[in-house]
């Protein structure tokens, strides 16, 4: 089955389990946040509570079997105790958000977190600024693709180049849009993702596609990732 530069249309739990043990370098991800978003038929984003981490206790262990270096999820504050609880040894990178933050009760939240099991190549702060992310109205100016749970292009790339040298393997278990992918692609880094909507596969391919066709790629001069379209599309394993 490839493996590599390709993107599995279907469930992740199935996918990750199919992996070998530190078959990747890193798992970075942006996952699900049982926040009533709508991902297309078939997703339910509106889980009773304990449904939901139920479901985060089948695929969160397996993220930590699959990655050499561990891995790092994007998390809204809310979400982030729970999370810490299942991965004890995390440590929480603040993403500070530079717009007047959405209200919960009095307070404005101001921030987003990272949590990681994955150390830094380097010395670095726990707090990141300068970097804009979705929500913060005309101050995100990045590419906008029509997905729900869009991630950053800037945080993808903070996360990837303090977490992993050119060459090493990405892996995302909710691929969305194809962000992962593409800023992999961008800094010389390989990757692998898995995706249950058709609809975001298909969304996810066609901007890989259009980054690769950017001349001066770290990338380039591998196999095209035009080659994986089978896998993409559910047609080859």
């Amino acid at each position: 089955m490839t493996f590599e530069n390709a993107i599995h249309a279907g469930d992740c739990l199935e996918w990750l389990r199919g992996l070998s043990d530190q078959s990747a370098d890193l798992v970075w991800t942006d996952p699900p946040y049982n926040a009533g978003k709508d991902y297309g038929p078939g997703i339910d984003d509106s889980l009773p509570w304990p449904e939901y981490w139920a479901w985060v206790d089948q695929w969160l262990p397996e993220c930590v079997r699959v990655a050499r270096r561990g891995g790092a999820l994007f998390l809204p504050q809310r979400l982030v105790r729970e999370y810490w609880n299942r991965l004890p040894d995390a440590e929480q990178v603040v993403i500070r958000k530079g717009a007047f933050g959405s209200r919960t009760g009095a307070w404005r939240q101001q921030y987003h977190v990272v949590l990681t099991t994955a150390k830094p190549l380097g010395e670095e702060r726990n707090l990141v600024e300068g970097i804009r992310l979705p929500g913060e109205g005309y101050y995100f100016s990045e590419e906008r693709p029509d997905h729900p749970g869009l991630t950053a292009q800037a945080l993808t790339a903070w996360a990837i180049t303090t977490l992993t040298l050119p060459g090493e393997l990405v892996i995302d278990p909710f691929m969305g849009s194809g962000t992962t992918a593409i800023v992999a692609e961008r800094y010389g880094r390989r990757w692998a993702g898995c995706e249950l909507s058709q609809r975001f596969v298909d969304m996810a391919w066609e901007r890989i596609v259009a980054e690769r066709e950017k001349p001066g790629l770290p990338l380039a001069d591998t196999e095209p990732v035009i080659a994986q379209r089978s896998l993409v599309l559910g047609e080859g394993a």
